[in-house]
């Protein structure tokens, strides 16, 4: 089978060439647009978009706990944002990197309900990496507790905020 030639003259390859770009232009476009939509939430499943608002709930749920218990935090909201961030910094990479003795020191200093909520609300959702590529969605503060630390090391810290008479747990 013999192949036609085809004969192209100077504008009609100018025409292909940006037909081409143009295509791959938007291929691109659309890839970043996915991957930024994904990481705000415009492409979230009905269960992810579920998950999120069960923590708002639980959030707010814990706010007004607090607030008809009249417990107030111990700490401003912008000192635990730091917290929350340190939590993070100790956990962000799976394996290897996680200071795991770091986060659970922090996540002790929470002591009430009203602490917690100021926590999981600063901590929102926050990315894991392996080896500096991002693996999975992102996650709660919850979830980065429950994917890291075992299930004695949970029940410790739950074991304490009980005895602190708190209804958050992990």
């Amino acid at each position: 089978m013999k192949i036609p030639k085809i004969n192209l003259n100077q504008e009609q390859l100018k025409l292909a060439f940006y037909a081409v770009l143009g295509i791959l232009a938007l291929v691109f476009i659309f890839q970043l647009y996915k991957k930024t939509g994904e990481t705000i939430g415009i492409f979230d499943t009905e269960e992810e978009k579920e998950e999120k608002e069960r923590t708002k709930k639980a959030i707010d749920d814990l706010k007004k706990d607090a607030d008809k218990k009249g417990i107030k935090p111990t700490r401003t909201a912008a000192q635990w944002a730091l917290v929350a961030d340190s939590i993070y910094n100790a956990l962000k990479f799976s394996g290897v990197g996680d200071d795991k003795a770091k986060a659970y020191t922090e996540i002790i200093r929470i002591l009430n309900d009203a602490d917690a909520a100021l926590v999981v609300k600063a901590f929102g959702l926050r990315q894991e990496y392996s080896f500096g590529v991002p693996i999975g969605k992102p996650k709660t503060l919850v979830q980065f507790v429950q994917d890291n630390f075992n299930e004695r090391d949970i029940n410790d810290i739950n074991r304490s905020y009980s005895r602190s008479g708190m209804t958050f747990k992990f």
